[in-house]
């Protein structure tokens, strides 16, 4: 569980960011680097994500979620995403690149389920993320290199995805208001004719 608040933000701001599936690799840079929409139908979406995770070896991972966007209350967003496949990718980048069939590998991961809520609060959005990730236990033997990654990996990971969600709600929230600039809700009154 983390959370973020975004001053001058508001919920459409958020959903935007966290909508904007091809631009992933750029929003999510270093973690991320594939992102696109399967498929899609109303409020839900089935996406593909391929995600680097380098602590002492490092580790790409191709998954696929179920996202759907729920809207409680006016003002109030919420994003459940559910992932249905994760498949490590051996040798990814290289002629000899292989994925791997799902829960196989060194389990790292093999379920994320992650569930946003976005809120208006006075001047402001509240972003919280609450993500139940599930690996398996470590060999004895790779204990001592695989043990310290699958326990920290977590928690940094979501506190990344704040930040870097953060940010980006920052520039989508600074580009509305510019633009709501630009664009006047009345029009200028018209000089009167000479």
């Amino acid at each position: 569980l983390g959370a973020v608040f975004v001053p001058g933000a508001n919920a459409g701001d958020g959903l935007a960011v966290l909508r904007d599936v091809p631009r992933y690799p750029e929003i999510y840079s270093g973690d991320i680097l594939e992102a696109r929409i399967l498929s899609e139908a109303g409020s839900r979406r089935r996406v593909l994500f391929r995600v680097v995770k380098k602590k002492v070896i490092t580790v790409v991972l191709e998954t696929e979620y179920d996202v759907e966007d729920r809207f409680p209350a006016p003002g109030r967003a919420q994003m459940w995403s559910r992932s249905v496949r994760v498949a490590e990718v051996e040798d990814a980048g290289k002629p000899t690149e292989k994925v791997k069939p799902p829960d196989t590998g060194w389990g790292f991961l093999w379920r994320l389920h992650s569930y946003w809520h976005l809120e208006e609060r006075g001047e402001g959005l509240l972003m919280e993320c609450r993500a139940i990730s599930l690996t398996r236990d470590v060999p004895a033997a790779l204990a001592w290199i695989v043990k310290p990654m699958v326990s920290s990996l977590p928690r940094e990971a979501l506190a990344g995805t704040l930040v870097k969600t953060k940010a980006a709600v920052e520039r989508q929230a600074a580009a509305r208001r510019a633009a709501g600039r630009l664009h006047p809700a009345v029009p200028p009154r018209e000089a009167p004719a000479a």
